[in-house]
């Protein structure tokens, strides 16, 4: 329950400073996007780096366990299965990043996920027990 509570208090914190970062500096996400997809060797390094996370998250979480932990798991699951489409389909997810940095309201949208996501991991990590 430390580990699990640990992660969600670094994720959270991850999260929260991201999803402002997307809603507030929409230009500069757009700029970002536009370098990695120009840049082959950024996205193979962006896949070993998500595999490398997710499989950190699972090996320190407990799926069966309680709201946070399964939240934490799929977490750690959607980076693993992120990391395998960026190392096995970088022509692809440059094509999606672009389409991602042509329109605002998939920033904000985004952001907005990653915002809510982080109140619950701040939430849970840090104060509340429930």
């Amino acid at each position: 329950m430390i580990t699990t509570n640990i992660l969600a208090q670094i994720f959270g914190m991850t999260f929260l400073f991201s999803g402002i970062s997307m809603i507030f500096n929409r230009k500069t996400v757009k700029l970002v996007i536009d370098k990695m997809i120009s840049d082959t060797g950024l996205i193979w390094n962006m896949g070993f780096l998500f595999i490398f996370a997710g499989s950190f998250i699972l090996a320190f979480s407990n799926f069966y366990g309680d709201g946070l932990s399964a939240l934490l798991s799929v977490l750690g699951i959607l980076a693993f299965l992120k990391g395998i489409y960026l190392l096995w389909l970088p022509g692809h997810s440059t094509k999606l990043y672009k389409k991602i940095a042509e329109n605002n309201n998939v920033i904000i949208f985004i952001g907005i996920i990653a915002l809510i996501v982080s109140f619950y991991l701040i939430a849970k990590g840090f104060y509340f027990n429930f």
